[in-house]
């Protein structure tokens, strides 16, 4: 008489799942270097447009052209910043959180830059 073990009394749709859970590869998510500099760069750059704003009511208004161009800069590496999260979006290797942080963080920011600049550019505020 043959005992019979666990994995032959078990129903044929078992079977496959347990099969399919030994060949599911659990990998390591993490954090990428181009990720870490992308969120960064948005701290970075909120930072910087804070400091402006500072610079600027300590001088009331009078901080010159300095105060137009700091921004403007800023700007241009949350551009840098939105591209490389958004590189990032296309890995499976990454945790999708910090994905997210990087490319909100950047685009809102990005955005807050544009319609500066273009409230400034139609006199809207002043």
């Amino acid at each position: 008489m043959k005992i019979k073990t666990l994995f032959e009394n078990m129903k044929d749709r078992d079977k496959k799942i347990i099969r399919k859970k030994k060949a599911i590869k659990m990998s390591a998510y993490k954090v990428t270097k181009k990720l870490a500099a992308s969120i960064c760069i948005a701290l970075i750059s909120f930072l910087g447009f804070v400091g402006v704003c500072v610079y600027s009511a300590i001088m009331k208004g009078d901080a010159g052209f300095i105060v137009g161009i700091v921004p403007l800069f800023l700007m241009l590496c949350n551009i840098v910043g939105l591209m490389i999260a958004y590189s990032e979006i296309k890995n499976d290797n990454v945790r999708v959180k910090y994905v997210t942080i990087g490319t909100l963080s950047n685009g809102i920011i990005l955005v807050v830059y544009l319609l500066m600049y273009i409230a400034g550019s139609l006199d809207i505020v002043g």
